[in-house]
């Protein structure tokens, strides 16, 4: 949770650091998709990292990198410096959430494991939440956001200092590949892939779009806290999900998105309308997203979970990297609108892929 809060204040503070610099939408995109990048690459080495030296001594590391990180990037200096600082940023905190995911993985039972991955996804929700509060109160220009980002970074990982006899022994993983494994899970893979695609827009481009749509930098943070809010909920999914329902489920949550997107245009108009919209996207957010990694890891063995994991996780930033580029160069090109098209867009990707299966998921019967 207190990993999430970081990352929801950086959410809010620091596009509003490019836009206040005057840094273009576009470049606010490759910024925003740069750490993704990174973090792709990092988590293939986070396996052999974390059995060399433990998965604690590995999260502390990435944990004061961040830290010492999120200090200095309010001082902008040039895009460039800032493309570096972003990287190494994304690098961290997106090792840290992996390593502490596979760890949970690790020492959670196969039959509680929706359950998990449900409070999992609820208290990062909660710090999602809150981030984006916080920087109501003091503003997205203060320092103090910034440090407080690293203070909550630092505590990431100290709090499990009381739970380090729990760490699991980092045994062999078995040589498994990516693309395989993607083929033997195309759809759950592809959901993920385009549920972050419209989740790191979401996240990364509402305070932008709100600014363009006379709403304040604040305010607009406030809309990502409500679109992460309602997944305070998500462990109520975990008593819904099972291995006969998540592939419906999925299908259900992109045809809610695409309604719910076409109505964004509107919606935006009117703040109260805005938080409506929000909460809709924030809960069918968390209902693909548990649904898809509870299918990812249903029946595995457990000296897979850090290579699942990684490579479920490497599909997923894949998807915000493309998203946060594809967003600033559609907002660039189309005005505000652009955040609209390209998320709308992602939903009937999915939806067109699936549509053989659709008859199914709505039981009917295929003439065929």
């Amino acid at each position: 949770m207190f990993l999430s809060t970081a990352m929801g204040i950086n959410s809010v503070s620091l596009p509003y650091v490019l836009f206040v610099n005057k840094v273009p939408d576009s470049l606010i995109g490759l910024s925003t998709a740069s750490d993704v990048v990174a973090g792709v690459f990092i988590i293939y080495f986070l396996h052999k990292l974390s059995r060399k030296i433990g998965l604690f001594e590995s999260i502390a590391i990435f944990g004061v990198i961040g830290a010492i990180t999120i200090l200095i990037l309010p001082f902008y200096q040039n895009y460039f410096l800032w493309f570096l600082l972003t990287i190494t940023l994304g690098m961290s905190l997106i090792s840290i959430m992996n390593l502490r995911r596979s760890w949970m993985n690790m020492i959670v039972r196969s039959k509680i494991r929706s359950m998990a991955a449900a409070v999992w996804s609820t208290a990062i929700c909660i710090g999602f939440t809150i981030g984006p509060i916080i920087v109501k109160f003091l503003g997205a220009g203060n320092y103090q956001v910034f440090v407080i980002s690293s203070i909550f970074i630092l505590i990431s990982f100290l709090v499990l200092l009381p739970i380090r006899k729990t760490e699991p022994e980092m045994s062999h993983t078995p040589k498994l590949k990516l693309i395989a494994f993607i083929k033997r899970n195309p759809k759950i893979m592809l959901a993920r892939f385009i549920t972050d695609f419209q989740c790191g827009t979401i996240v990364f481009f509402t305070v932008i779009y709100g600014i363009k749509s006379n709403i304040s930098a604040e305010n607009s943070g406030l809309l990502i806290s409500i679109f992460s809010a309602i997944g305070i909920l998500d462990f109520l999914l975990g008593f819904i999900i099972n291995y006969r329902t998540y592939y419906r489920l999925i299908f259900w949550g992109f045809a809610v998105f695409l309604v719910t997107m076409v109505a964004m245009p509107i919606a935006i108009s009117n703040y109260y309308s805005a938080i409506v919209i929000y909460l809709i996207l924030g809960w069918v957010t968390s209902l693909i997203a548990i649904c898809c990694w509870y299918g990812a890891n249903l029946r595995r063995r457990k000296n897979q979970m850090v290579f699942i994991n990684s490579a479920f996780m490497a599909v997923g930033l894949l998807g915000t990297f493309l998203g946060s580029l594809l967003t600033g160069i559609a907002m660039q090109l189309f005005g505000k609108e652009g955040f609209v098209i390209v998320i709308a867009a992602a939903s009937l990707i999915y939806l067109w892929y699936i549509r053989k299966d659709i008859p199914s998921y709505l039981k009917i019967k295929s003439q065929n």
